[in-house]
This record gives C-alpha cells, structure tokens and sequence, in this order.
C-alpha cells in the first residue's frame, strides 16, 4: 500500500552502508494544525539520490510504504520511502537574520 505526505525537511542522516544495502534516514515535520514529526527512511539507490537532494529546510512531497516485521514478541514498523520531490526552491531556515527582528 502506498501512502503520500507533505513536510518540511527538519533533518537527514548519514549515509549509512551495510554490505551491499544503504540507507538514510530524515524526518519531517507536517505543517497541519497539529504539525506531526515523522522519521522516514530510504533505501539503496534513493539512499544515493537524497545526496545533496534532501535539504534541511525544504518542503518536499513523499511518497513511501509502511513496513513491519516481527522479532521474538516484538513488532518493528519503518516507513520506507521511495519518492521525494521538493514543493518549492526556497528553503525556510530557522536561522534569525536581520529581516526577523521583532523591532
């Protein structure tokens, strides 16, 4: 099953290797009137395309699957994503700047 979310971009891991699968993982945070704070992954070769795609601070669009698995007792989900496209060029920094200033 397919699922789509909008978010800006407030973080993206490293590069991660192990053997022959790569990952990387970044979270975003939705802009609803209840913002939520999601962790995504990629994988493999969307692992090597967020290079210097996926920016902190940009609202993208993303496309992912939910996966789980079963461990002893336990169940562990990932959301997996497997497209990512920027909604606009501007990245929004938290940054202040002289422009900000409430005086």
């Amino acid at each position: 099953m397919n699922y789509e979310i909008k978010g800006r971009v407030q973080s993206v891991g490293e590069l991660q290797e192990f053997n022959k699968f790569k990952k990387v993982s970044f979270v975003i945070e939705t802009e609803d009137k209840y913002p939520q704070v999601i962790q995504l992954e990629l994988h493999n070769d969307n692992a090597e395309k967020s290079r210097g795609n996926l920016l902190a601070g940009q609202l993208v669009n993303v496309k992912f699957n939910i996966r789980g698995r079963k461990w002893e007792d336990k169940v562990f989900n990932n959301l997996v994503a497997w497209s990512f496209e920027p909604i606009e060029n501007e990245i929004k920094s938290d940054a202040n700047s002289d422009d900000d200033l409430p005086f």
